[in-house]
Order: C-alpha cells, then sequence, then structure tokens
C-alpha cells in the first residue's frame, strides 16, 4: 500500500501590527485559537502548544507518539511505524479532528483520514492542538478540534543540521537541512528518510501471515521567502512526504 502526502503553497502575504509592543517572542505567540496571532497568555481556548525544544526533549520518533501524549486525545493504530491510525480529540470521532500543516488542510484520499503516520518529526517545528468545537473558524472537520503543525522556517544566522539515527527491528534514521537568513531573504530546506523491518501485526501460527511488516517513508520540505518591505511577503512552500508500508492480509 502507497500513501502519499503533498501539500504546497504559494501566495502573498500582507501583515498588519497586531500588537502595541516592538519586540515579540514569536516562540509566545499562536494562531490556531483564533486564526490571529495571539500570546499564549491571552488565548481563552484549550490549546497546547508542543515547540521544537519539547519536541526534541521528549525522545519520541514518531509524531504519532507525540500526539499520544497529549491530554484528551487518544490515538488508535493498526500496526506499529507507518501504519494507518486515527486520531479522537474529546471522544469525537477521527473524522472530526481538523489536521493542518502550515494552515493547509491535510487529508488523505485512499483511506479516508489524514495520515498522520506519514509526517516526520525531523520536518516538524511546532504543533499547536486547539480542543473543542471549533466549527465556526474552521468548518464542520473540527467538531472535536484542531491540529496544527508548522515545518521548519529559516531565520537568524544560516545554519546545517544532520543526524543520523539506529534502533530495533532494524530501523535506520537519517535527516539533513538547511535554514537562515540572508538580507531581505529567509530559506529553509531539509529530507527526512526512515527505513524500519518492523514486527508482524497479526499474532499468528500461519508462517504465511507471521511476517515482519515494514516501512519505508521519503520526505523533504522547502520554504523561501522575500520581505518586500517591512510587513509584506511573498513566498513559496512545499512539503512532500512519501510511505509505502507492508501489512498482514487473509489473502
Amino acid at each position: 500500500m502507497k500513501k502519499s502526502t503533498i501539500a504546497s503553497l504559494i501566495g502573498l502575504a500582507f501583515s498588519t501590527n497586531t500588537f502595541a509592543t516592538e519586540d515579540i517572542n514569536l516562540d509566545n505567540v499562536v494562531v490556531t485559537a483564533a486564526r490571529i496571532p495571539q500570546t499564549r497568555e491571552s488565548v481563552i481556548g484549550d490549546i497546547t502548544v508542543i515547540d521544537a525544544e519539547e519536541i526534541q526533549r521528549a525522545g519520541q520518533s514518531t509524531l504519532i507518539d507525540i500526539l499520544q501524549n497529549q491530554p484528551g486525545i487518544e490515538i488508535t493504530s493498526n500496526g506499529g511505524t507507518g501504519k494507518v491510525s486515527g486520531i479522537f480529540i474529546r471522544g469525537t470521532n477521527t473524522n472530526h479532528a481538523l489536521v493542518l500543516v502550515d494552515g493547509i488542510k491535510l487529508n488523505s484520499a485512499t483511506v479516508g483520514k489524514t495520515t498522520l503516520e506519514n509526517l516526520p518529526l525531523a520536518l516538524i517545528d511546532k504543533i499547536e492542538i486547539l480542543r473543542g468545537p471549533a466549527t465556526s473558524l474552521y468548518g464542520q472537520d473540527a467538531i472535536g478540534g484542531v491540529i496544527q503543525i508548522f515545518t521548519k522556517k529559516g531565520s537568524g544566522q544560516p545554519k546545517f543540521y544532520a543526524d543520523i539515527g539506529y534502533g530495533t527491528y532494524n530501523t535506520k534514521n537519517l535527516q539533513a537541512g538547511a535554514y537562515g537568513a540572508t538580507n531581505d531573504t529567509n530559506f529553509a530546506f531539509g529530507i527526512s528518510k526512515l527505513n524500519t523491518d518492523g514486527y508482524s501485526s497479526y499474532k499468528t501460527n500461519n508462517s504465511n501471515f507471521d511476517d515482519n511488516d515494514g516501512y519505508r517513508n521519503l520526505s523533504a520540505t522547502a520554504s523561501l521567502s522575500y520581505t518586500i518591505r517591512e510587513g509584506h511577503d511573498l513566498g513559496l512552500q512545499v512539503l512532500n512526504s512519501k510511505g509505502k508500508s507492508n501489512y498482514d492480509n487473509r489473502y
């Protein structure tokens, strides 16, 4: 079974001064609660922000593992890494949780739900979780809540990063990328590759079914933005994630 998740965005963004203070810590700003930038202290809704430092400190290997540990969220999975998973927010159905990636609705045309298992943590910078009905802001898919995922963006001095990992079930992980800013141009790009032999999701004495259910994933993201003048940016952003998963079938 092959599953693909592709999202792209190109647009011209015009922003206005939302706050009175000149120095704003962007790490303390959320946008999912009201679809406008707000400080965490001024947000009324039940929202959780998971930043890059917390993701790294958690020591989890997948986005599913990160979400499973959040209050009010339950995850179902059909097996190990890369298998179809469902998310329940405050007891609502899996199709009542809206998932956005950088403001773009993410869904699957094959399994009927968001393929969270195909989004690697290596390319994620921040996650915002809004619990409770948000249909007035996001439509009928947000009955249970909204999960918005922000990919890495460029800022500051140009930097390069790389990481290699190996674990159980012959799991191999590779990630690399660069991000930064030069003059009025911000850039970021990254690539992530994951291969694992997995384990058999179907317990049986039948040798035909007692095999490992492996998973492979190759993901890449890139963003480029140019500041025309203060408060006016022109940007291009692309995310591509493709996974191939083996699964048990009685035939």
